[in-house]
């Protein structure tokens, strides 16, 4: 999905929340977890790869995936930091999602 698309998506949701003076409930919480992405995805930038057209259609024959972990070049702090905000627009919404913890079980880490 391109930048255009993210805003015009954005765009129509604001006027939708104008127009009926709000947004349903899921549409809310969808709104800020697609905030959350249009801005990570911002930031990061699409992950490139450098596999030959070949390369690819072996990988999807074989049901195999055509990134993994290593060709993603995560920062950790910036992983820790997506996944509080995503945490944050669920816990916005305990009507849909329960009650969310503030923070998560102690140990798991997030490794690139």
């Amino acid at each position: 999905m391109g930048a255009d698309t993210e805003t015009k998506i954005i765009k129509r949701l604001s006027e939708l929340e104008k127009g009926e003076g709000g947004l349903p409930l899921l549409l809310q919480f969808y709104h800020g977890l697609f905030l959350v992405q249009a801005a990570a995805r911002r930031r990061i930038g699409a992950p490139r790869h450098g596999l030959t057209g070949e390369a690819i259609r072996e990988r999807l024959q074989r049901g195999a995936p055509l990134l993994g972990v290593d060709d993603l070049n995560l920062d950790p702090a910036l992983v820790r930091e997506l996944f509080v905000k995503v945490r944050g627009v669920f816990s916005g919404y305990p009507g849909l999602f329960g009650d969310i913890p503030a923070k998560p079980e102690t140990g798991h880490t997030i490794t690139p």
